[in-house]
């Protein structure tokens, strides 16, 4: 006989909740609530009962006021924060995640576990790395920079983070870099002033004062050190001429043997020369080519654009005033500099829209470049009058984001991959050639230079493919079929060509813009980009980027460009993936619609492949057809395939000849009559013979597409006319309206004739045909649009 003695559980007592009203008092209530009901549930009535005996004083008193409208635990959460918190308590709970750092002798581990439960209290959603992102800014950055860029969690971040706290605490000024008071110090000193003016004589003239906001860092010319300004709206590196003279410059040098021009804020055009100068940052030496300006052309001395910041390869984190260099894994980090940089007066005329603001870069032009369109088009635009083409030139520098270098990165809408489950796939590298394998390894530098991947630590891994371009180059691409086999398919439609093509009703001027490595301008959401993992040589990446074959990438990017045009879809423009089409009735219209498009684009932060954009056409060509304001036509560079199609000798040859031809079905009459004997040989059961009258069928589309007419547009304004017929194995009709010309054809359509209907009477056919042809345009033909019936 065996005994036992079972233990007492252990007794949890409900929180209390007094007299205070500090926010961390109240948000810890309802932690420790929610902790105990974790444990213990309590039924609704227990649970409003219980709350009567735990409140204290103030809350209380309003328990006793509320207490009928509560309903269970979701309702009183709701209703006491909103009595106890102040509406901006979110924002104070981010003000105080701002200000918590390390302090002196705090352990790491007590410092990122006490912030993260903070991270959580401000946003219960927070990913893990916006968590370590925030805790590796607020602790010794020692520690810091041996961290960044290594740990994706916040247990690594304390597991790793304990190691590297041992090893570098025993250093004497170790503790001296945490929660001392100079960053306390340079925080007070920020000034929140702004330039002063005074007027004088109807003219508005700008004190000198200095601007603290400034990104200012130290770079070395000719061997001396200078302040430069940082300014992403640039693309060069650029200077003054006084500054060049300091330096030891030889200003008989700066002579415009090859020179460059610049549109300035201002909007005038002013001519730079330039030197190439070895400039030293940090230890990073970049070997760029630096404009000299005349000092009233520039508001500061030096002013570092983004080609110098690309080839110095720095990242720059300005919401913490600082910018740093990547060395190995982690990065090292220097603050920016204080200003002692005051611009000099700049005058303008009072009135609505001045402004007392230097001039300074806008935007720049190519070093050849001479007031013409081709210098900012590289493709050949059509000539109208001189007036035109000054419109047109303004309107691409008004917008000069679009058309940069730098590919833009857009945060509207991030790719998210989802799994049906989370096993990681690992594949091994594919064998290539010493020759292709040198075209992996310079396709991955450039990436990691554009920060288009990264080096990864994840589970994943896919192989690397080169596919062969027309030209004779090769497009570095990922094999992502295992990881697609494992995707959720996102269900978000794709835009129809007919719908597309049917909105562009009476346009007579067409624009194309392509998409400068479109995909590429995505964000990967956070926690997919491990997904995207591929093996080389060199290593094992990841993107950061939108890379192409994923599957749903292309919706992705659809819904994305949807949102950024917005209301504009349908009215003078459509996009299609990478592509976007805008349409107008005049070169007027076409201008401002334009404008609009570029604006959109540049609030989003994309940019243009200006060599594949197309503007001002009077015939566009898109997806295998040709629109003008004739109407629509087969495009005949690509009914090649069909026309040049030799006569197939199996049935998978045979599909592959109907499908392309079926494309243009609406083009051909009685296509389903003509392609009769070809849709029986692919009748299951059927046994392949390649008779004459397939040979004659054959021919015959191919006539067709060769001689196919030119359809307009539907005016959903005006009554449409319905052409039916029937044979003996199909049924036809035409859709058509009338035009000061005529009737002309709207669409064409056929079918064969199914089962029981091939047993009907001519009369019962010739029925059957009108309402199956009303049934397929009921889209047009609904309320007063039928005119006729034949």
């Amino acid at each position: 006989m065996s005994s036992f003695c079972t233990q007492p559980p252990i007794r949890l007592e409900f929180p209390t909740f007094g007299d205070s009203c500090e926010i961390s008092d109240v948000l810890n209530f309802i932690e420790r609530c929610e902790n105990y009901l974790d444990v213990w549930p309590l039924p609704s009535g227990e649970l409003i009962g219980t709350l009567s005996t735990v409140l204290k004083g103030p809350a209380l008193s309003w328990w006793k006021a509320e207490k009928s409208k509560a309903k269970d635990w979701q309702s009183f959460k709701k209703a006491f924060m909103a009595a106890f918190l102040p509406d901006d308590y979110l924002t104070e709970v981010e003000d105080k995640l701002r200000s918590l750092v390390q302090q002196p002798r705090q352990r790491l581990r007590d410092f990122a576990y006490d912030y993260r439960a903070l991270c959580l209290k401000w946003k219960r959603d927070m990913s893990e790395d916006e968590m370590v992102s925030r805790i590796l800014n607020n602790i010794n950055p020692r520690v810091a920079g041996c961290l960044r860029g290594t740990v994706r969690t916040v247990e690594q971040l304390v597991k790793v983070g304990s190691k590297v706290e041992k090893d570098c605490m025993g250093a004497k000024d170790y503790w001296q870099k945490v929660g001392g008071q100079n960053n306390k110090e340079k925080a007070n000193k920020r000034s929140t002033e702004r330039p002063t003016s005074r007027d004088l004589a109807g003219l508005s003239i700008a004190q000198p004062q200095p601007l603290n906001s400034l990104l200012l860092v130290p770079i070395t010319v000719k061997g001396k050190e200078v302040k430069a300004v940082l300014d992403t709206g640039s693309t060069y590196i650029l200077m003054q001429e006084s500054l060049w003279r300091q330096l030891g410059g030889d200003t008989s040098s700066l002579t415009p043997t090859s020179p460059q021009r610049f549109i300035m804020a201002d909007g005038k055009v002013h001519q730079a020369t330039n030197q190439s100068t070895i400039n030293k940052w940090q230890d990073k030496v970049c070997s760029v080519d630096t404009y000299i300006l005349k000092d009233a052309h520039l508001a500061f001395p030096l002013i570092a654009g983004l080609d110098f910041l690309r080839v110095a390869g720095a990242l720059l984190d300005v919401g913490q005033s600082r910018y740093g260099f990547k060395t190995g894994t982690s990065y090292t980090f220097y603050p920016f500099m204080t200003s002692s940089i005051i611009p000099g007066p700049t005058t303008t005329l009072t009135g609505e829209n001045t402004h007392n603001a230097a001039v300074t870069l806008y935007y720049a032009l190519p070093p050849t470049w001479k007031p013409s369109l081709t210098t900012l088009i590289p493709v050949p635009v059509p000539c109208w009058d001189s007036d035109k083409q000054e419109e047109l030139l303004q309107l691409m520098a008004t917008w000069p984001r679009t058309t940069s270098n730098v590919l833009g990165r857009i945060a509207v809408e991030q790719h998210i991959i989802i799994l049906s489950d989370e096993v990681p796939l690992k594949s091994r590298a594919y064998r290539v050639s010493p020759f292709k394998k040198k075209i992996i390894e310079d396709q991955v530098d450039q990436m990691l230079k554009d920060h288009i991947i990264e080096p990864s630590f994840s589970p994943w891994s896919s192989p690397v493919v080169l596919v062969p371009k027309p030209d004779g180059s090769y497009r570095f691409c990922v094999d992502y079929r295992r990881l697609n086999s494992k995707t959720i398919p996102d269900a978000y439609p794709m835009p129809l060509i007919h719908d597309i093509l049917e909105s562009m009703d009476g346009a007579t001027w067409f624009s194309t813009l392509d998409l400068q490595s479109g995909y590429w301008q995505v964000e990967m959401e956070e926690g997919s980009k491990e997904k995207t993992a591929f093996i080389t040589t060199k290593g094992l990446f990841h993107f950061c980027s939108m890379p192409y074959g994923l599957r749903n990438a292309a919706a992705t990017f659809q819904r994305l460009m949807e949102k950024v045009l917005a209301e504009l879809r349908g009215k003078f423009c459509f996009v299609y993936i990478d592509d976007i089409i805008i349409y107008s009735r005049t070169l007027d219209e076409h201008i401002h619609h334009l404008n609009k498009i570029l604006q959109r684009l540049t609030q989003a932060n994309l940019t243009l492949n200006m060599k594949k954009c197309h503007f001002f056409k009077q015939q566009l060509k898109f997806l295998g057809h040709i629109v003008s304001a004739k109407g629509v036509e087969v495009d005949p560079a690509k009914t090649l395939a069909v026309t040049q199609y030799p006569p197939p000798n199996d049935l998978k040859a045979l599909q592959r000849f109907l499908g392309l031809a079926g494309w243009y079905h609406k083009f051909i009459p009685h296509f389903a009559d003509i392609t009769a004997p070809l849709n029986h040989l692919k009748k299951k059961g059927i046994e392949w013979e390649w008779t004459p009258e397939c040979q004659t069928s054959f021919d015959l589309v191919k006539q067709a597409l060769q001689t196919s007419p030119v359809l307009m547009q539907p005016d959903l304004n005006q009554a449409f006319q319905v052409h039916t017929d029937a044979s003996n194995v199909g049924l036809g009709a035409i859709l058509t309206q009338q035009t000061p010309e005529g009737e002309r054809v709207v669409a064409y359509a056929s079918r064969t004739l199914r089962g029981a209907e091939l047993n009907y009477s001519t009369s019962e056919k010739e029925c059957l045909a009108m309402v199956w042809a009303v049934e397929k345009w009921k889209h047009y033909l609904k309320g007063d649009y039928i005119q006729h019936l034949y």
